[in-house]
């Protein structure tokens, strides 16, 4: 996931670089790629968090299908989220590529200033927790064996 997500990364970046696309601020640039990588680093501690639940490679990539697989629908670029059931609400809100877009949006589209961004930023930083509590779980389960 953070291969592809850093690979996707770079691509973006490589058609702003290179003029391909217009609109994103160049001093907004830093803000998308910091908010870019605690995305990468927060789906890759909820991966950490799930392997580390369940220690099978087959089924913690399976919950991870069911959990991201749906993100497009839920994260208010198709659909606006206030237009959104509680359910699809409350999905929207645990997903980090949530917060990813309305940063993206914020400073590619509207140019706003990187500060505005930071509270999105930092929503995604609680996801990190995942992360910590993963190992914390796994170290525990490796020392029972």
């Amino acid at each position: 996931t953070a291969i592809f997500f850093a690979w996707w990364g770079v691509f973006m970046f490589s058609f702003y670089k290179f003029g391909f696309i217009d609109g994103i601020n160049a001093h907004n640039v830093a803000t998308i790629a910091l908010c870019a990588l605690v995305t990468i680093l927060a789906y890759s501690s909820i991966g950490i968090f799930l392997y580390a639940l369940i220690r099978s490679h087959t089924r913690a990539i399976s919950i991870a299908a069911v959990y991201a697989a749906p993100s497009l629908a839920f994260v208010g670029i198709t659909y606006p989220i206030n237009n959104m059931e509680a359910f699809a609400t409350f999905w929207s809100k645990i997903l980090p590529i949530t917060k990813y877009l309305e940063v993206y949006m914020q400073q590619a589209n509207y140019g706003l200033s990187p500060e505005s961004s930071m509270r999105f930023i930092a929503y995604n930083l609680i996801f990190l927790l995942f992360g910590i509590l993963g190992i914390l779980i796994y170290r525990k389960k490796v020392a029972l064996v």
